[in-house]
């Protein structure tokens, strides 16, 4: 009796070990933001992506609007920086691509690839076209998956 109680305790520890080996794979980290009555130049947090998977940088945007002159209309498009920052405070940052963002449809994602091991940031560079410090830009929805 004895010895089936260890087996039994064997299996079921091997079980364990085994599911807990085949963890599904997931995207390593995102976070959800707003930006409320943002210009261009405005800079969003700093995240870091560890490279551990595969998964591509996203950056979602929706329910979009402008303000210019105390007016409110739709936003035609807002263009993203992706910006890779440098632990090296003797080396500038580095840019990785710049992405258009529609945000007259309800929720619009840009690809930016998969990104190495490092710190990043976005930065708003244009609404509607314009890199004009008038305008100010409101997406109450941000979702940037890493």
């Amino acid at each position: 009796m004895r010895l089936h109680k260890k087996i039994s305790t064997f299996a079921l520890a091997s079980a364990v070990t085994l599911l807990g080996l085949a963890v599904p794979a997931f995207a390593e980290g995102g976070f959800t933001s707003q930006l409320i009555g943002v210009r261009t130049g405005f800079n969003s947090r700093n995240w870091s992506d560890g490279n551990f998977d595969a998964a591509s940088t996203k950056i979602t945007a929706g329910q979009c609007s402008i303000m210019y002159a105390s007016s409110g209309s739709p936003v035609g498009s807002i263009r993203l920086q992706l910006t890779q920052d440098r632990a090296n405070i003797f080396s500038p940052d580095i840019n990785k691509g710049q992405r258009d963002l529609n945000c007259n449809s309800s929720n619009f994602t840009a690809d930016f690839g998969r990104m190495s091991n490092a710190g990043y940031h976005f930065t708003v560079m244009t609404i509607n076209g314009q890199a004009s410090s008038a305008q100010k830009v409101t997406a109450n929805y941000i979702y940037v998956s890493y």
